[in-house]
């Protein structure tokens, strides 16, 4: 019996220390690359999911999760984009398969030695950013009517890239991000983190993030002012269940790259737990919109995305009861008590004199 019980006990203690989910290792951990496919029509690369089908969520034929290029080398011997697209899905029995569609489509007398194709994955488990090299690859013999080839040596001619995470400054000079530095930020991948730093405490920081990056044709201007003069009276337009504003400055103006975040350090105004609210003080309308809720102060920081820049408050959700609410109702309260006890008691004094 005692020998039962510990094994169960074993058992349990097995299921709350084994991982939840397995993080993918590789691309081979997540999918495999089914096959390059050459015909008349153009030319398309396929992903083949087996036990990862569930995780890749999307509502449209098309997803945004999985993205490709095709790269011609040029007379200089550098690598172009000629054309790019996303894949189309097509579900199997037992496979969950994506078809890559290039946009432009590719001329099929384009040589094969002169190709690389570019495959840009943002997935639950797995982001990274695989190259096949085609000058590198044998092509076996046409496997379907139009002609399709397939990938014979895969392994040797696929060139993985794994995200990193890097963290700089905002420059002082300078607090300019070009055009040119995010479109590389998003080809790479990675996530930058760009700090802002007084008395070696960050005051605020910018988050991109390249795997969820859109495409971006405007430099971003990182300077931000935390509790900046309330020139127009925005304090004034807080709701009455908020408080403590704090004015966030943005010297950028107008839209942001597709996933960018902002983290603001409130420590000197809130405490951890503190939910707080973000608004966007509209200058047309002079009015505050409400922009995010529930962000949760967290080591003393807030953060957030954000899709364009402007004037921004941040206010503290006033968890403080309303004294004239908290009077009125202890009235009420101590009424209704003092009621019950004067019936209690004329029904104790009837019983006494009855039984008497």
């Amino acid at each position: 019996m005692k020998k039962k019980f510990l094994i169960v006990i074993i058992a349990i203690f097995s299921l709350l220390v084994m991982p939840s989910s397995v993080k993918a290792d590789s691309y081979k951990d997540y999918f495999t690359i089914g096959g390059y496919v050459k015909n008349e029509f153009g030319r398309d690369i396929k992903l083949i999911f087996t036990d990862y089908k569930d995780k890749v969520v999307t509502d449209n034929s098309i997803t945004e999760q999985v993205t490709g290029s095709f790269l011609i080398e040029t007379e200089e011997g550098k690598y172009d984009e000629y054309a790019n697209g996303k894949f189309a899905i097509g579900l199997g029995d037992e496979t969950f398969m994506l078809y890559y569609l290039n946009d432009e489509g590719l001329n099929s007398d384009v040589e094969d030695t002169k190709i690389k194709i570019v495959i840009n994955a943002n997935l639950n488990d797995y982001k990274g950013k695989l190259t096949i090299d085609l000058s590198k690859a044998k092509l076996g013999e046409a496997v379907t009517a139009d002609g399709g080839k397939e990938i014979l040596n895969l392994d040797e001619v696929v060139t993985e890239e794994r995200p990193k995470d890097e963290v700089t400054v905002v420059p002082e000079e300078n607090a300019v991000i070009s055009k040119d530095i995010l479109s590389e930020i998003k080809a790479s991948g990675n996530k930058v983190t760009y700090e802002n730093k007084k008395d070696d405490k960050v005051t605020y920081a910018w988050i991109f993030d390249g795997s969820k990056m859109t495409s971006n044709d405007l430099d971003v201007n990182l300077e931000l002012i935390v509790n900046a003069k309330d020139e127009v009276g925005i304090s004034k337009l807080i709701p009455k269940t908020q408080e403590k504003p704090i004015i966030l400055d943005f010297k950028h103006s107008g839209v942001l790259p597709g996933g960018t975040r902002v983290k603001v350090n409130v420590s000197d105004t809130y405490k951890n737990g503190d939910k707080v609210t973000l608004y966007y003080y509209n200058e047309t309308t002079k009015k505050l919109e409400e922009k995010v809720t529930n962000i949760e102060v967290i080591d003393g920081n807030v953060e957030f995305s954000l899709e364009h820049c402007s004037t921004y408050t941040l206010a503290r959700t006033n968890t403080a009861p309303n004294n004239a609410n908290t009077a009125s109702m202890n009235v009420y309260l101590y009424s209704g008590i003092s009621l019950i006890s004067l019936i209690g008691l004329s029904v104790l004094v009837k019983t006494y004199k009855k039984n008497s």
